[in-house]
């Protein structure tokens, strides 16, 4: 006769037979959103993919007021190796245009040209025109810069041009370079406004003779107002004809914002942020030190700041909070894990001409990919960011960026404030002082603008080398294990010398120094970098007083599903162990139903058998 108290664990095996069955449709699920461990971003904000399947983009261009039908333009896309693509308003993605210049690489190919190309749109609406700008290659072989024109219908814009025409006459006088190429465009007032790179040649970033290493102002047909500040004879292939402002290394961000002109400008080991003036004159000619005397916002580290967007409160999709703040893109080091790329946002007072907030970081990549953010554009729904490589599952995406709170980003940004509670709760600030005073200090202060120099002066110093050669003998510990970090040291300079002695000095306090009197503060990692970035923030040229953000602490449920392996894992899984439950004891009560049946069967026939015998 049949044992029925094994019955309840022969439900269970069906559950996990169920689950088992399920298994690889969660694994699919979670591997189809894997590009979004890659990214982080402030608390509240949310991704999803605007648009994939796109090959190397650089930047985008929106309609104003796209047209009624499902298939007119929503915006356009342009490719680094020489396509314009074309999203309507259905979420199709076309080809707009291909093939109208000679390309400075071939398909596949990976050689010393291989950023160079098309890299920036945008749009003249009320006349239906999509201005590029690219890189070439000319007939000699060399690198040339060059606007083109295609044109469209007025407002609504095609997924077809109808004729193209190119500008190379503005540039005919110059090649160009690697990388220092022609950048983003802007149409204002009427007018259409180019960054040109200085082509690798920084004396001619102030000639007025040459194109490269200025900000060009032209008409729509590509001749030289004659309102330009260095309008001599009109003549269109004079490049003074054309120069609104000078002195740039790669100015690759220009954006219109509150009717003036901003400029975002690569440097060597400082970038800038500023704003443009008419013949302004912003001094790059190979030294940094020129560079860096005329800006509203340096970025040490070279980071490789590119285009970048405004917020003002007409938008309404994001906090009051971002109201008048600049979204700049970070593209960051492909070389280095140590510069990621990144957005930074930070506020502008217009009245104030000046910045009225430190710079913070909103978005952050987390990858372990060779990856660059080379866009960042407001859309009509958000923030459109331009990845320009694959994620490690081969798509190409566009990402938008919404403020979503129920629907949050599962990796999130620690908020402002979490850095000085990381401080207070580890005693940091029982000995220091960061902002407000502290009357019981006995250890210098963390502010930057002291502690950065404080560090670069003892770090740069003959006494403290001779220090790291008297550690290095020790081979007690924390000395032994921290030999190879001390030889690192040495092998910096610069901020990257400051940056590796503070996560250093977090780990082990006496990684370098045996008479250390800082305890030690058992920070994690996560902890490390988030002080790291902190006591290291982009240096701010405004000399304004930040505000403190006071942003909410991350929840605990934030933090749980921050540390999971993929975002979605939790849901699906608890999906699969519901659904498990209830076919597993769906299958029981059948089994049950089953035996008794059984049994029944069993009593009649031994019934019928006794009657036979009888």
């Amino acid at each position: 006769m049949l044992n029925l108290r094994p019955l309840p664990w022969l439900a269970i095996a069906a559950n996990l037979a169920v689950m088992a069955l399920a298994y690889p449709q969660l694994t699919l699920a979670q591997e189809s959103n894997s590009w979004m461990k890659d990214w982080a971003v402030q608390p509240g904000f949310a991704l999803d993919v605007a648009v994939e399947g796109l090959n190397l983009p650089t930047s985008i261009a929106f309609v104003p007021e796209p047209g009624p039908d499902p298939k007119d333009p929503a915006f356009y896309v342009a490719e680094l190796q020489g396509a314009v693509k074309v999203v309507t308003n259905d979420g199709s993605t076309l080809t707009f245009a291909d093939g109208f210049f000679n390309l400075v690489i071939s398909e596949g190919e990976f050689g010393s040209f291989a950023e160079t190309g098309l890299a920036g749109i945008c749009l003249a609406p009320e006349q239906g025109y999509v201005f590029v700008t690219y890189a070439y290659r000319h007939e000699d072989g060399s690198i040339r810069n060059s606007v083109g024109r295609f044109d469209t219908t007025p407002q609504t814009f095609d997924v077809r041009p109808e004729s193209f025409q190119e500008f190379r006459w503005i540039f005919l006088r110059d090649e160009s370079g690697e990388s220092h190429q022609i950048g983003s465009c802007q149409v204002y007032e009427n007018h259409l406004f180019v960054g040109v790179g200085d082509g690798s040649q920084p004396e001619k970033s102030i000639d007025l003779e040459s194109s490269l290493g200025k900000v060009l102002r032209m008409t729509f047909e590509g001749l030289p107002p004659p309102d330009n500040p260095h309008f001599s004879d009109g003549v269109r292939t004079n490049p003074s004809n054309y120069i609104w402002a000078r002195g740039f290394r790669n100015p690759f961000g220009l954006r219109e914002a509150g009717g003036r002109l901003f400029v975002a400008d690569n440097g060597t080991s400082v970038d800038r942020f500023l704003e443009l003036e008419i013949d302004g004159n912003y001094l790059w000619m190979g030294e940094i030190g020129s560079f860096m005397a005329v800006s509203d916002l340096l970025i040490p580290e070279g980071r490789g700041v590119s285009q970048f967007d405004f917020y003002h409160s007409g938008l309404g999709f994001f906090p009051d909070e971002f109201n008048n703040h600049f979204f700049l893109v970070q593209s960051g080091d492909p070389q280095s894990r140590r510069n990621p790329p990144a957005i930074l946002t930070f506020e502008f007072g217009f009245s104030e001409r000046r910045l009225l907030s430190t710079a913070n970081t909103v978005m952050e990549y987390r990858g372990e990919d060779i990856q660059v953010i080379v866009s960042a554009t407001f859309g009509p729904d958000g923030l459109y960011i331009v990845p320009l490589f694959p994620s490690n599952d081969g798509v190409s995406r566009i990402l938008r960026m919404t403020y979503d709170p129920s629907n949050a980003h599962p990796y999130p940004i620690y908020p402002a404030d979490q850095p000085i509670q990381i401080m207070r709760e580890s005693g940091c600030l029982e000995c220091h002082s960061y902002g407000e005073p502290n009357l019981n200090a006995t250890a210098p202060p963390l502010d930057p603008n002291q502690l950065i120099p404080r560090l670069n002066a003892r770090l740069n110093s003959s006494e403290y080398e001779a220090t790291l050669r008297a550690v290095d003998e020790l081979s007690r510990e924390p000395f032994a294990s921290y030999r190879e970090a001390r030889a690192q040291l040495l092998q910096l300079e610069g901020m990257d010398r400051i940056r590796l002695w503070l996560e250093q000095r977090l780990r082990e306090p006496r990684f370098d120094d045996p008479g250390a009197r800082m305890p030690q503060p058992n920070l994690t990692e996560a902890e490390i970098k988030i002080l790291t970035d902190f006591l290291l923030p982009a240096v701010d040229t405004s000399q304004s007083d930040p505000e403190p953000i006071d942003d909410p602490e991350l929840s605990l449920a934030d933090r749980v599903r921050a540390l999971l392996p993929n975002p979605m894992g939790i849901r699906h899984l608890a999906s699969f162990l519901i659904g498990g439950a209830i076919i597993g004891w769906l299958s029981l009560g059948a089994l049950l139903l089953a035996v008794r049946f059984i049994r029944r069967a069993d009593r009649f026939t031994g019934n019928r058998a006794n009657d036979k015998d009888s």
